[in-house]
Parts: C-alpha cells; structure tokens; sequence
C-alpha cells in the first residue's frame, strides 16, 4: 500500500513538473550589497478571475520577466533612480494595461519595495510600499522567471551589463550552487563577447541549471 501511495505521490509531482506547476521557491532575501540597490517587485493575490501574468521590465531591458500573483522579483541596481513597467496584453476600455513608477533618488546600500496591485476590470496600479510592511507582506510569495537568481543591472565602466548574479547560499548546497554559478558566469562572458547567442546562452543556462 505504502509503495502504491509512493508511486501515486511521483506520478503527480512529475505531471506538475511537466505542466509547468512545479513549485516556485519561496522568498528569500537577496544578499545587500553596500555598493548596490536591492528592488523588489511583487504581487500579492490578484482579483482576477484566472491567472494573469504581468511583463516586468526596470530601467533599460528589453527582455521582460514575468511576474505572477503570490510572487515576486528581485534587481540589483546601482542607478540613482529607477523606472518599473508593468504590462499586460489585456485592454481595459480599449487602453493596453500598463502602468510605470519611477523611484526617485534611490540608495546604495537599501532595498526598495514595488507592489503591482492587480483588480478584476481595473489598470494594474504599481505602489511604492513602505520597507517593513513589505517585508511582512513579500514573505509569501514565491520567486518566478528567475531560477533563484538574481537579476542585476548597472553600469559597468562604460559597459551596461545585465544578467543573473547568483544569490548566496548557507545551505549544504551552497558549494554546488557556486560551481553552477561559474559556469553561467562564463557563459555570460561569452555572449556579451559574441561568441554565443542570446538563445544559445538561455538553452546553456537552462541545462545548467536543471542538471
């Protein structure tokens, strides 16, 4: 019966792999640096009537992340202010739903909280959220588009620089982790030298990752 009940327990886990209902990891925070900004984008349960994903994009990328209800994303920045869009295909009243904030001024050193506040038939509304009441309410979240990484975007001399900084571990895992992380570091160093494409660098990353 046990062996039945174990059979029955993988069947599910590896349907929900395959149809993309794999569980997210949770929220952890990011490591602060003192030399950078931290922002933190999040969406607490939307009043939607099924689940809609939102485009995320800061400063200049061009590429979006995805954000869902019950997650967040995370930047490392060293700009001094910083543009959040939200976007989703959906017109409200013939108007694209899309909304942008801009914080002004930011900190080096601090982190930063923007909620999408997501209503049935209304615009998606980003809110700058005071750091303790964000810190209670993101706990819950899980992590989407980012496979445990971080997201960082600054200025590197004249070279802007964009891609996955690897969030640091005190798990058994850690070692592991950081042997991945090199090696999408140096996959990174290729792509921006042109030596891999953009899509070759994500299939590369991706098998990485799920080795």
């Amino acid at each position: 019966m046990r062996k039945i009940l174990s059979l029955c327990l993988f069947a599910v886990m590896l349907t929900l792999f395959y149809t993309g209902c794999a569980p997210r990891p949770e929220y952890k925070p990011s490591v602060q640096k003192s030399n950078r900004t931290l922002l933190y984008v999040y969406c607490l349960e939307a009043v939607k009537s099924s689940d809609y994903g939102y485009e995320i994009r800061v400063n200049d990328m061009t590429e979006p992340l995805i954000l869902r209800d019950n997650g967040y994303l995370v930047f490392e920045l060293d700009s001094k202010d910083i543009s959040i869009s939200a976007q989703n295909s959906d017109d409200i009243a013939g108007v694209v739903d899309r909304d942008t904030i801009v914080l002004k001024n930011v900190k080096k050193g601090k982190s930063y909280y923007v909620k999408a506040i997501i209503s049935e038939g209304e615009k998606v509304d980003l809110v700058a959220v005071d750091s303790l009441k964000a810190q209670k309410e993101i706990k819950n979240t899980v992590l989407y588009d980012q496979e445990e990484n971080t997201y960082h975007l600054f200025v590197n001399d004249t070279d802007k620089v964009s891609g996955p900084a690897v969030i640091e571990s005190d798990t058994a895992s850690s070692s592991v982790a950081g042997s991945d992380a090199q090696e999408i570091e140096k996959l990174y160093e290729l792509k921006e030298k042109g030596v891999i494409s953009d899509d070759e660098f994500r299939r590369l990353k991706k098998k990485i990752i799920e080795k």
